[in-house]
């Protein structure tokens, strides 16, 4: 059990992140500031199968798009950090909310697990989610969990060994913007990544900061190419394009059913 495996928990506020943490560390986690920053992380190592995991709980963040220095954190490390392998939990009973903020992360991430908590809630309201069909529309590992419950744990435990091993090794998913797709894989050729092509059109400061300005200069006729041809900005068209694949998503893996109420 020599090497010490990192695992990131990333998840927008009320997901049932802190309570996944406690239940995958429980007294052996820590508050550590985070090098080079005055943000505190909670952090804990734990063993499963021989293998020693160092659970990372990042801040909660609403959207890729930060305000906060906690989220900014979050975005950063997701962007620069090393790790193992990348929990993104999602909460059922907010699916389409969730799912969207889901795939802005799987867009730049690899290594990634897509969890969605608070399963029981969300069946007890009527909704089912097909496991396999969503995990096999997302490419990535999808484990449903009720944190509170401790439901699900030793399956999403499992599908973590999977990643950090290397038995299963996710990309970023690339999502198809329709009319601007095109445009999208011109700034690829720039970014070197679909996910980070995107983020530039939608005017992501950490994204752009690292280009020079011949490129910045490039993206820029883009933009003004795709706002002339479609009479809206490109992070606008993103936004609804997104919307409408989440909403597509839902319709392929979900159905509501009737619950009978006593």
């Amino acid at each position: 059990m020599d090497k010490t495996y990192t695992v990131l928990l990333v998840a927008q506020p009320n997901a049932g992140k802190s309570t996944l943490f406690n239940i995958l560390t429980g007294s052996r986690s820590y508050v550590a500031n985070w090098p080079g920053k005055t943000v505190e992380v909670n952090e804990g190592i734990m063993e499963y199968r021989g293998k020693k995991l160092k659970i990372i709980d990042l801040p909660g963040i609403q959207s890729l798009h930060t305000l906060s220095s906690e989220e900014k954190l979050t975005k950063e490390v997701l962007f620069k950090g090393t790790w193992d392998a990348v929990v993104i939990l999602v909460n059922a009973e907010s699916f389409h909310k969730s799912l969207y903020f889901a795939l802005q992360v799987l867009e730049i991430t690899k290594n990634a697990i897509l969890v969605i908590n608070k399963i029981d809630s969300a069946e007890r309201k009527g909704m089912n989610v097909n496991i396999s069909a969503l995990q096999e529309i997302l490419g990535v590992p999808v484990v449903a969990i009720s944190a509170l419950k401790k439901v699900g744990i030793e399956d999403l435990l499992n599908r973590i060994l999977d990643v950090v091993e290397g038995k299963i090794r996710t990309k970023e998913i690339k999502l198809n913007y329709g009319r601007i797709e095109k445009y999208i894989l011109e700034i690829e050729k720039i970014t070197g990544s679909h996910g980070l092509a995107v983020r530039a059109l939608e005017i992501d400061k950490d994204v752009l900061s690292n280009l020079n300005p011949e490129d910045l200069g490039h993206i820029e006729k883009i933009k003004e190419d795709i706002k002339r041809e479609f009479g809206s900005p490109p992070n606008e068209i993103i936004a609804m394009e997104r919307y409408k694949i989440v909403g597509d998503i839902i319709k392929k893996t979900t159905a509501e059913v009737k619950v009978k109420r006593k």
